[in-house]
């Protein structure tokens, strides 16, 4: 054995070739996804997964099977939200210690500067910042290898993060009050001490050098574009996506808007009333001269980010769950858990939030998305009026239009799905729906050559004649396992009502499996994927009430509740009459019964996923 060790790799010589064989890649439900994509040297396979299941929900289906949406974007905005994240989590920790457990983790953690994220951080991102097509802001050599310019934005971010806690405002400590010097005795003139900046101005600016740097590497994203192409039918359609204001009577109301009868004034988070577009300044349509200067230029106008979404995307991304399968005997089944100091947006609605499922509920919840036709969830908005008319105090002025030639159509952008059914552009009823998800790619994979994720398919133990291998839970609690890459499960093969494997789409390429393609046998399911997104109405009511209605996250949780990457042992608040959990560091993550219980960043479950393929 020493002899063939020398010549061969050990996954070569253990390599369990029946498994190989009588692994086929066919499967009884599959959902045609087209050709893979590549997200090359680069840790975003997130982003992939994520953008690659928007485009077979209606991007392939709009804009032809080559379309793709653009990940350099959300890559681009990641990184600039993430900027501000972490100045501001600098600002809420610089009060403690660097050699603290936290302080340590958010500037030593792989994490910092790095291409991972989870499927909450990708939700947040598009909300805030919308999508663009791959046309408009395409790839570039840092996007596609990135780590130089992680490392230097690392360093840059180390930088910030160390001047910042010199400025940041400090706790006054408390001291006696000096005895008042009498009137008659004339007061000691002091220098008046500098006072630090406002810790809401500290965050942005920090993060301005870092933005320009990123700006170098990825380029500026786009405010606004155009977008066309052409069917590749026999017909050769074309097809056109513009905004177009439509005119109307105005009159100046007074915070300076033009409106239509039934202007409501505009405060913080209201939608303005002129366009019925979320805000003038953010989208940059305005209002009064602006708005007439376009239209005398011809009415048409190139979209923003935001107005694709809207005509490009059709689920409710905000309607997405994360659910894990935590088998750590501390990990409380049917509860909902979020992570410290994980996350990109400031203030997003959609932080980073998990429920705890048992493994069965999480197949079954998979299975059902892909094989049965699922109905998304209903609108509660009205059939969209036609355009001009105004709705509940809303106009239908301007959104995108989506039609051959000489047809533009214009749509309220909270009405866009329900527009779109009512011209053909969005086909009316189920659909099944790919599956994000995440897990521990490293283990038991040979994705190169054979296209195989399966359980066993090295034999280890039976080439060094010992025991080898963790159950899961120990795996978790050992540090062994972490979620490391994201992927999409496009195919399912069932048998006697249950699942034999899945069909997985990949972002390494067409180089890797059956032409991207991989194939994930069930018991690897059961052992290395810890994480899969799931549209909300599939859930159980039970499961619905666990994960309560509020988006808020939980209180914050020490750092040293023991766990290697996010938290090996999950620890909320006893009842009163139960004895305390034998935990060093016990922490309490109760609450309300609705609220997360909150897991250390260091945990298996808060780690990035970010695998990039083997050079």
């Amino acid at each position: 054995m020493q002899n063939a060790l020398a010549q061969v790799g050990v996954d070569d010589l253990s390599l369990d070739r029946e498994l190989i064989r009588s692994a086929q890649h066919s499967f009884s439900n599959v959902i045609d996804t087209g050709k893979v994509t590549n997200q090359k040297k680069s840790g975003r396979c997130w982003i992939f997964a994520a953008l690659n299941m928007l485009r077979h929900l209606g991007g392939r289906a709009k804009y032809g099977d080559d379309f793709e949406f653009s990940q350099n974007y959300v890559y681009f905005w990641d990184k600039f939200e993430r900027f501000n994240w972490f100045m501001e989590e600098v600002i809420k920790t610089a009060q403690l210690p660097l050699d603290d457990r936290t302080v340590s983790f958010l500037l030593e953690s792989s994490n910092l500067g790095s291409d991972g994220g989870q499927w909450d951080m990708f939700v947040g991102v598009v909300l805030k910042h919308g999508l663009v097509p791959k046309a408009a802001m395409p790839e570039t050599e840092s996007s596609s290898n990135s780590h130089r310019m992680n490392a230097i934005l690392r360093t840059k971010l180390r930088q910030a993060a160390l001047d910042l806690r010199k400025v940041a405002p400090q706790p006054r400590p408390s001291q006696p009050r000096p005895s008042q010097p009498r009137p008659s005795q004339p007061r000691p003139s002091q220098p008046r001490p500098s006072q630090p900046r406002p810790s809401h101005l500290l965050a942005p600016a920090a993060t301005l050098l870092p933005t320009s740097m990123l700006c170098m590497h990825l380029g500026t994203p786009p405010a606004r574009f155009e977008y066309q192409w052409t069917d590749k039918d026999k017909e050769k359609t074309f097809h056109r996506i513009v905004r177009t204001p439509r005119p109307h009577t105005p009159f100046p109301n007074p915070s300076g808007h033009l409106s239509r009868p039934g202007w409501r004034a505009p405060g913080p988070a209201t939608p303005c009333a002129c366009l019925g577009m979320p805000g003038c300044a953010s989208t940059g349509l305005g209002c009064g001269a602006a708005w007439r200067r376009r239209m005398r230029a011809g009415g048409q106008e190139a979209v923003s980010p935001l107005d694709f979404l809207a005509a490009s995307v059709s689920v409710p991304l905000g309607d997405y769950v994360c659910l894990i399968h935590d088998p750590r005997p501390a990990s409380l089944l049917h509860r909902a858990y979020t992570v410290a100091h994980l996350g990109s947006v400031v203030g997003s609605a959609h932080p980073v939030r998990y429920l705890t499922v048992s493994l069965e509920e999480l197949k079954e919840l998979t299975m059902r998305t892909i094989v049965d036709r699922v109905r998304a969830p209903t609108h509660s908005a009205p059939p969209c009026p036609p355009a001009g008319r105004s709705s509940g105090g809303t106009t239908t002025a301007g959104v995108a239009a989506i039609a051959p030639a000489g047809v533009t159509l214009s749509f309220v952008p909270a009405l866009i799905p329900s527009a779109l059914r009512s011209v053909g552009l969005l086909s009316v009823g189920p659909q099944k729906e790919p599956v994000w998800f995440g897990s521990d790619v490293g283990k038991s994979s040979r994705t190169k050559d054979y296209g195989l994720l399966a359980a066993g398919i090295f034999g280890y133990g039976a080439l060094y004649q010992t025991g080898l291998g963790l159950p899961k839970a120990d795996q978790l609690l050992t540090g062994q396992m972490a979620m490391t890459h994201a992927m999409l499960i496009t195919g399912v093969d069932v048998a006697e009502g249950r699942p034999r494997r899945w069909r997985v789409e990949n972002s390494w390429g067409e180089d890797h499996g059956s032409k991207g393609y991989l194939t994930m046998t069930d018991p690897w399911f059961d052992e290395y994927v810890m994480e899969v997104a799931i549209r909300r109405d599939l859930l159980s009511t039970p499961l619905q009430e666990a994960l309560g209605p509020s988006h808020r996250p939980g209180p914050g949780a020490p750092p040293w509740c023991p766990g290697p990457a996010l938290a090996a042992n999950l620890h909320p608040a006893s009842p009163p009459s139960s004895p305390a959990l034998p935990c060093p560091g016990r922490w309490s993550g109760g609450g309300a019964a609705q609220e997360p219980l909150v897991l250390p960043p260091w945990d298996p479950y808060g780690t990035l996923a970010q695998t990039a393929p083997a050079s």
